[in-house]
């Protein structure tokens, strides 16, 4: 194979097909790039197993291609000698050898066995969803990070997209909590569900668009295009839980609070809480709110307010800090806390400047 091709344009290729490529895959192969040169156009693909990601660059006066061929070529090293470069570079390739030369410069890296690489479907088919793409990303935000990171049940690893009555929908839970999201979208509905692991849904949110792009959703993938380039990522092919009767609908309990004033107290008693130690006392007695938290031998901490509003009988909980912080984190305004009783406590937690926000945990055991 040879190309010449120009800088900004590699570059660009590059980036983009980077962002589904694991920098310590199971399978060393998988480190790599394959690039194609025929039939007037040159294309880099990459892929981790379960984000693949398809750029092609047209042929012109940028782009030549002089000898058409492929080639598989470790990512890292490949991206980081193509920085060294100026203006147009030629790149020329054996069975082995890749040369990249530009002016004066010249490297040379080994190239893996191109026939190696998965033969990876990149064709776009499926039910579609249209919808701006800053819009799903926010979306995916709010509610990703309930879903488990890696329990033995995939589903729990999974955010679950669905649309009906032109209402998007997502959803995650690691069942000791649960955030979901509805937006209004002008597409049809889907047929059915889909569920895509989260770390997958946060790889695909890599790649940047301003406009509304197409979702393609079929019962293997979940593939859209920006541009020049394919984006897919693997389903999880397994029902999602049944979450019809999680959400409360009454509470016991009821707090209103501002969320300044709720992430000021928060950060203060959360100063001595980590990953391992993340439990604080939420106490409303007298018509203050307390939060506290200790670390046995080390620290402790008594925050306390009275700018909120109650309605209930004055009660003590536990709960993982962790879980308040996300949760008030993709929230605004006024927050309620709708708790239920004792015996199935859950926080209920919406606000009315985000109303079509969920966020719902479980309290927790005592010290």
């Amino acid at each position: 194979m040879e190309i010449k091709i120009n800088k900004l344009l590699l570059d660009n290729a590059i980036e983009t097909v980077a962002k589904a490529v694991d920098p310590l895959p199971f399978d060393p192969i998988m480190k790599g790039i394959l690039i194609s040169a025929e039939d007037n156009q040159i294309v880099f693909s990459g892929s981790d197993g379960e984000i693949s990601a398809r750029h092609t660059i047209k042929t012109s006066l940028d782009a030549i291609i002089k000898t058409p061929g492929i080639c598989l070529v470790e990512l890292s090293m490949f991206r980081n000698l193509v920085k060294k470069l100026d203006d147009d570079i030629l790149i020329k390739t054996d069975e082995k050898i890749m040369t990249l030369s530009s002016n004066l410069d010249v490297f040379t890296l080994n190239l893996f066995t191109s026939s190696d690489y998965p033969d990876i479907d990149y064709s776009v088919y499926g039910d579609t969803l249209k919808i701006n793409w800053n819009k799903l990303k926010n979306v995916a935000k709010d509610v990703w990070f309930a879903a488990s990171i890696s329990d033995a049940d995939l589903i729990l690893n999974c955010v679950n997209l669905s649309v009906k009555n032109k209402k998007l929908t997502l959803m995650a839970t690691d069942r000791f909590r649960f955030a979901q999201e509805t937006i209004e979208v002008n597409s049809n509905d889907l047929p059915n569900d889909v569920s895509i692991l989260a770390k997958n849904l946060k790889s695909l949110m890599n790649f940047n668009s301003d406009d509304e792009v197409t979702l393609y959703i079929s019962q293997n993938k979940i593939a859209f295009q920006l541009e020049n380039t394919v984006v897919q990522s693997k389903i999880v092919d397994q029902s999602y839980l049944d979450v019809t009767n999680l959400i409360p609908k009454t509470c016991k309990y009821k707090i209103l609070i501002d969320k300044k004033e709720l992430n000021s107290i928060l950060n203060k008693v959360s100063t001595i809480t980590n990953e391992t130690n993340n439990k604080i006392v939420l106490e409303i007695k007298n018509k203050v709110m307390t939060l506290s938290a200790s670390r046995s031998e080390i620290a402790s901490a008594t925050i306390k307010t009275q700018n909120f509003s109650f309605e209930g009988i004055d009660s003590r909980w536990i709960i993982n800090v962790k879980y308040l912080k996300d949760a008030i984190s993709v929230l605004d305004g006024q927050i309620t806390f709708c708790i239920t009783g004792e015996r199935t406590c859950k926080f209920l937690l919406t606000s009315n400047e985000n109303p079509n926000v969920v966020q719902l945990f479980t309290p927790q055991k005592g010290y």
